[in-house]
């Protein structure tokens, strides 16, 4: 536990904190679900999260076992397993799209074209 402690003390230091991450981690934090992942399952999430957080993920899953990421997201309760997901899913979909802002936690702005 001190070793995730450590890690996302790191992170979050490194990172320009985000409404979305600060959720997540929030929601993590308060359950009791970190007990539920091993200590490597555990600092891969955190990972994962940072990851995302620098439009990263792509890359970081690349180089991942893909079943252990499932796993992970499989060893969480319900609800913090739907919450992770869709985190991931949306980093994801914003990465795919180019619109991505790292350390942002959201989409790029999109400009309108006036007519």
């Amino acid at each position: 536990m001190k070793t995730l402690a450590l890690v996302v003390i790191t992170c979050l230091t490194v990172c320009h904190v985000t409404g979305e991450l600060l959720t997540v981690l929030k929601r993590l934090h308060s359950s009791d679900a970190l007990n539920f992942l091993t200590p490597e399952e555990q600092v891969m999430l955190v990972e994962l999260i940072a990851a995302a957080e620098v439009c990263r993920l792509h890359a970081y899953e690349r180089g991942q076992d893909r079943d252990a990421i499932l796993a992970l997201t499989a060893h969480l309760p319900d609800t913090e397993e739907g919450l992770v997901r869709a985190y991931l899913e949306n980093h994801l979909r914003l990465e795919e799209r180019g619109l991505c802002i790292p350390n942002s936690g959201s989409a790029k702005p999109t400009t309108q074209r006036h007519r």
